[in-house]
């Protein structure tokens, strides 16, 4: 099981696209993957169609839905408690009919800010813990972290093997790119200096304007790692409106799945997942 995380502080820069995306590209090239929401704001969930189960034996009487913020408190609810491994593939679910039949996610509500704030000894390891053990075949988990490098960004970087930073080509957008790697760069110090691994930056949402081009060009001679940009298409605002993945759009997509698949590709090579044939 590889992990993956899709992070910058900075919102609006395609974050949930690129994880919902990938997560999907990967599973139609064959692999198992699970996509985690870890924004309050359940954009992943709500993108994915996914449904969360619903608990109704709470002493209150009243139906709650099971999310990765039961899942974490299950993990470890406060220092010392006892710890219980995967607890998040409890709370996942299939994603909507539009998706890959091989992605399930493990979805967010507003009930996650209560985790994001928690900053006791272990909290920064629960997701890492609740990952553990899956109850079957698994190959990727995607996060879509937050915009925000608090407490749940920093449980991705203790829990991910590599990150892949998007940011549109936008200054504004760019300003979050420095302290999301130099966070990164702290956790992994703190793990030891082997992960995780920066996989790329993803630049997202690319025009054809020359300005966009001037800061494509500062974000290669800036960063090593810069990977094949996403395109600006009308096709993507389509396709989250219909709570679909890109791909399901056909030829009106294709220029902007390709560019996922290609990506999702590299990730699975990466984690060592075999091409699609014969992945099972």
């Amino acid at each position: 099981m590889f992990t993956l995380a899709i992070a910058n502080q900075k919102g609006g820069v395609a974050k949930t696209t690129t994880a919902a995306n990938l997560a999907d590209a990967a599973a139609e090239l064959g692999a198992h993957v699970l996509l985690v929401d870890l924004d309050q704001q359940g954009n992943a969930t709500a993108l994915t169609d996914a449904t969360a189960r619903v608990f109704d034996g709470n002493a209150f009487g009243k139906p709650q839905q099971l999310t990765v913020s039961d899942a974490l408190y299950a993990a470890q609810e406060r220092a010392g408690a006892p710890v219980q491994a995967g607890t998040v593939h409890q709370v996942a679910v299939p994603a909507g009919q539009h998706w890959s039949p091989r992605l399930r996610v493990a979805p967010a509500n507003q009930d996650l800010a209560a985790r994001n704030g928690e900053t006791f000894p272990g909290a920064a390891q629960r997701l890492a813990v609740g990952l553990q053990e899956p109850p079957g075949p698994l190959d990727l988990v995607v996060l879509d972290c937050g915009p925000s490098l608090g407490g749940l960004f920093l449980a991705a970087m203790h829990a991910a093997d590599a990150v892949v930073v998007a940011s549109e080509a936008a200054d504004n957008a760019l300003e979050g790119i420095p302290r999301t790697l130099e966070v990164l760069a702290q956790v992994r110090a703190a793990r030891g200096g082997a992960a995780p691994a920066l996989l790329g930056v993803l630049p997202t949402a690319l025009a054809r304007e020359a300005r966009q081009g001037e800061l494509l060009d500062f974000l290669r001679s800036s960063y090593p790692d810069v990977l094949a940009p996403v395109p600006r298409r009308a096709v993507v605002r389509q396709a989250e409106g219909a709570h679909a993945p890109v791909r399901a759009f056909g030829a009106a997509g294709r220029e902007v799945a390709d560019v996922y698949r290609q990506l999702a590709e590299h990730v699975l090579h990466v984690a060592g997942v075999r091409p699609s044939e014969e992945v099972s």
